[in-house]
């Protein structure tokens, strides 16, 4: 009895803390995220704002474009996994809403969704029709 009711704390507080952390971020403007690919179009977009020469820039760009090749092949055995775990909290995220809040949810996704094209969604489409987890193209 001491286990089930251990077990069921931890599942309410789980649920307490994903629940605030959902409502904390989805208050708060999107930023730009710290994965590798943000991190290569964050340098992308300031390299290109120094105006540089056109040599530079055209070096810079390689080098980018290199990186981008790595970060394919090392994402690509995982890009599967991590699209599943995606879809299953989402799902997971929608069955703790009640109908009123699904809808609420749902309108910022597609506000998200609007803002933001290079975003996918969690089956595999986006505005750019890019699969979850592929990263943009160069």
């Amino acid at each position: 009895m001491a286990a089930t009711l251990l077990y069921l704390t931890g599942v309410a507080t789980g649920i307490i803390v994903f629940r605030t952390v959902v409502q904390a971020r989805m208050a708060r403007p999107a930023v730009v995220g710290t994965g590798p690919w943000q991190q290569l179009d964050l340098l992308r977009r300031t390299t290109r704002g120094m105006n540089l020469s056109e040599a530079k820039q055209s070096r810079i760009e390689g080098l980018l474009r290199e990186s981008q090749r790595h970060l394919r092949k090392l994402w690509e055995p995982i890009a599967p996994v991590a699209r599943a775990e995606a879809q299953l909290v989402y799902q997971r995220t929608i069955e703790e809403l009640s109908p009123d809040e699904k809808q609420r949810f749902e309108a910022l996704m597609a506000e998200a969704f609007k803002r933001r094209p290079s975003i996918t969604n969690f089956w595999g489409k986006g505005t750019n029709e890019a699969a979850v987890g592929s990263p943009p193209a160069p």
